[in-house]
């Protein structure tokens, strides 16, 4: 069983608060930083061992989890000169280093560190921690914005560079699991336990993209594509518990297929609003392979498997389906046409889960090769996209079920 590195940022600052970038410079929790951080603490019920930044905000953060260790490599970038700026200020006294620095360049801030030295340090830090776990365990990292986002890109990209996602909320979990020394993206800026999720003012829409609950299809690890099917019991559940407390949207969509039909009208039932169906939300065509599981495919159709699955090429499933990069690039089209009809307004899409995670891969700029660098998202999971018509969509946040632990 891999070993799995929840990843969470410290409570709000009294820094934060003032909208101002610190870095190495220490400050406390606010008010409501304090209630985070034991909101933090109820959610994660003790479980596994916590290790800690020394920096007081996370020190902070951590004495509501218990006991703790802490490694100074842990802690924020080195801002440089630019500590106690604003972004606003960076941009407007550093325009040409701020470029570089957005760009996600391998970039020295004045006075600072670079990024390849920033992560550096804080990968080693993360060797370390995993290095004392045996397979299976769990360990909770406390730590900053800043570290938790360039680790989250650097799993995705595996070098230093831009990555079109979010900084993490406050006290949020973004978990990143290990097998055999391939480290992949679990789910990202869960912040379910405060319900401060990042919804950014720059943004025209936002895309609540939804996986359908399970089907005995899923229960059988069956790749089951186009084919029709109703949810099973546990997938009743599992929308049920979603339904209780249902995204706050104004328009609920989903793909044509009965499962997800079913997820979309028990969510938008409390809501009080209709499901307006979406062919392009639907999912990945599987072709011929459709209703088989992957020993199956491979025991049936060899050649075909071993170009897709072992040489990586994408290529049409079953001679007469999808590409991933196509399902990627169409539910790419289908979201952004939704959100030019929700200009600064959120929406839910429900959809699947092949389809959302090639989306995903689309938006974060992943190959078909790597593609297991995110997870696949859970039956009724949450992930949300920030629609930005200047630059591009940017992801808010991924597989998201806390919904699913009680």
């Amino acid at each position: 069983m891999p070993i799995r590195v929840t990843l969470a940022r410290h409570a709000e600052s009294t820094a934060n608060v003032e909208g101002v970038w610190r870095g190495r410079t220490e400050t406390g929790l606010s008010d409501l930083g304090v209630r985070q951080a034991e909101a933090l603490a109820r959610r994660r019920n003790g479980s596994g061992p916590v290790v800690a930044s020394p920096m007081i905000r996370a020190r902070m953060t951590a004495d509501a989890l218990g006991a703790y260790a802490l490694d100074d490599r842990l802690v924020e970038l080195d801002l440089g000169d630019w500590e106690g700026l604003t972004p606003q200020q960076v941009l407007e006294r550093y325009p040409e280093e701020a470029t570089s620095f957005f760009s996600g360049a391998d970039f020295s801030v004045p006075g600072g560190e670079t990024r390849g030295e920033f992560l550096a340090r804080v990968t080693a830090a993360l060797d370390d921690v995993v290095a004392g776990l045996d397979d299976g365990d769990e360990v909770t990292v406390v730590t900053h914005g800043g570290v938790i986002h360039a680790l989250t890109a650097y799993t995705l990209t595996g070098g230093v560079g831009a990555v079109p996602m979010h900084i993490p909320e406050n006290t949020s979990l973004t978990t990143l699991t290990v097998d055999d020394q391939a480290w992949r993206l679990e789910r990202f800026n869960d912040a379910a336990h405060v319900a401060t999720a990042s919804t950014s003012g720059l943004a025209d829409s936002h895309a609540v993209l939804i996986r359908h609950g399970q089907t005995t299809a899923n229960a059988e690890h069956r790749w089951q594509g186009r084919g029709d099917a109703s949810l099973t019991e546990a997938g009743r559940r599992q929308v049920a518990a979603l339904a209780a407390d249902p995204p706050r949207v104004v328009a609920v969509y989903s793909s044509p297929l009965t499962r997800t039909r079913l997820t979309a009208e028990a969510i938008a039932e409390p809501l009080g609003l209709g499901v307006t169906t979406v062919d392009d939300l639907i999912e990945m065509s599987f072709g011929t392979w459709e209703g088989m599981t992957a020993s199956e495919v491979a025991a049936a159709d060899e050649a075909l498997y071993a170009r897709v699955y072992r040489d990586g090429e994408d290529l049409p499933r079953g001679h007469t389906g999808e590409s991933y990069r196509g399902a990627g690039a169409r539910m790419a089209g289908a979201v952004t046409a939704l959100g030019a009809s929700h200009p600064g307004e959120h929406f839910a899409a429900v959809s699947h889960g092949g389809a959302t995670r090639a989306l995903v891969s689309t938006v974060l700029g992943l190959s078909f090769a790597d593609r297991n660098r995110i997870s696949m998202v859970r039956n009724t999971a949450q992930t949300t996209l920030a629609l930005h018509s200047a630059s591009g969509p940017r992801l808010v946040s991924y597989n998201v079920a806390a919904h699913l632990e009680h």
